[in-house]
Parts: structure tokens; C-alpha cells; sequence
């Protein structure tokens, strides 16, 4: 029997963990939104892309009424994601705007990004390689009840003494976030 448990998962697992315990709880975090989402890194050759990639990349607006979220210039933020001559990009699909489509087959999903890139970076050639990845489960959605199951959580963090619940429903979803949340996490346990 322990002492102290730390639930470091995303909120359906977590969910899934309490349940016997504390049922409230498991509903509050078993509502939470996690629509999937499709990751595409595509390497294509330096000379067949216009635009300098000089930056973080960018995120799409629902407004522009295009088929992807965003666009990560990995090769220009991180050193060694591409060869020498080469250039990587990792593009998301799906979420909660276009959920369908993270489940497309790879065959679309590489046409959808070939003509977006060609659309946005000015790209002329399709991509050298490409991985993709699906998360049938990816980013929390922090909704009109957030602040509800947030109460929720430190109740029964109250309630439970030695529970202790993090993740990216709880305090941010970047990374950043959920190390600072596991810091917080830490240092509640060590007090």
C-alpha cells in the first residue's frame, strides 16, 4: 500500500484509474474532449522550397478554411532533424476543427499536405519522405466546465490524501506546462 500515488496520464486513463474510488471525479475527467490528431513530418530538398522557413512555423486559423492546423518548421527550430540540403516540416491535422480527418489513409493525407505546402511554403516538389503519426486521443480541450473539473480534481486531492493528479488537462497542454506542473506536483509531495 502506498502512501502517495501521482496519476500522471491524460484524463481518460486517469479516469479509468479512479473510477472506484472517487466517481466524481472519474466523470469530470472522463468528459474532457480529446479529439485525435495526425502528425506528418515531411522531408523535402532545400531547393524546392521557396520560403525561408525562418521561424517557429505557423498556426492556421479556422478562418482560412484550409485542412491543417499548423506547420512546425522542425529543421529551423531543432538541430539535426534533417540532412544536409534538406529541410524537415511537421504538419498536424484533425483536432476538434477536423477530427475526420486524422483518419484519413496515408495516400490522402500526403496529398492534403503536398498541396498545402505547396499552397503556403511555395513548395514544387513532393516530399522526399514522409512519417506520419495518428493520436487517436491528442489534446485536451479546455472547455466552458474547465474551471468546474479543475475544482473537482483539488477536491478530491483534499479528500484523498497522498492523490495527486497531473497532465495536460491540468495547467497547460505544452510541455513546458506539464513540467512545471510536475515540479509543482513534487514539491507538494516533499512539503
Amino acid at each position: 500500500s502506498a502512501t502517495r500515488v501521482v496519476i500522471a496520464t491524460n484524463a481518460l486513463v486517469a479516469a479509468s484509474l479512479v473510477r472506484n474510488t472517487d466517481h466524481n471525479l472519474a466523470s469530470e475527467l472522463g468528459s474532457i474532449a480529446y479529439p485525435p490528431i495526425a502528425t506528418i513530418v515531411s522531408m523535402y530538398r532545400r531547393e524546392h522550397v521557396r520560403h525561408p522557413l525562418d521561424g517557429f512555423g505557423c498556426l492556421v486559423p479556422e478562418v482560412e478554411k484550409r485542412k491543417i492546423l499548423g506547420i512546425i518548421f522542425s529543421s529551423s527550430l531543432f538541430p539535426n532533424r534533417a540532412p544536409e540540403g534538406m529541410v524537415s516540416v511537421t504538419t498536424m491535422i484533425g483536432g476538434a476543427r477536423q477530427p475526420d480527418l486524422a483518419s484519413l489513409r496515408d495516400a490522402e493525407l500526403s496529398t492534403i499536405i503536398d498541396d498545402e505546402h505547396r499552397s503556403l511554403l511555395g513548395i514544387s516538389h513532393s516530399a522526399v519522405s514522409i512519417d506520419i503519426t495518428r493520436w487517436s486521443a491528442a489534446i485536451p480541450q479546455y472547455d466552458l466546465n474547465h474551471a468546474r473539473m479543475l475544482a473537482t480534481i483539488e477536491t478530491a486531492e483534499r479528500n484523498h490524501h497522498g492523490l495527486y493528479l497531473a497532465g495536460n488537462y491540468r495547467g497547460g497542454v505544452s510541455i513546458g506546462d506539464c513540467v512545471r506542473s510536475a515540479h509543482t506536483i513534487a514539491e507538494r509531495i516533499s512539503s
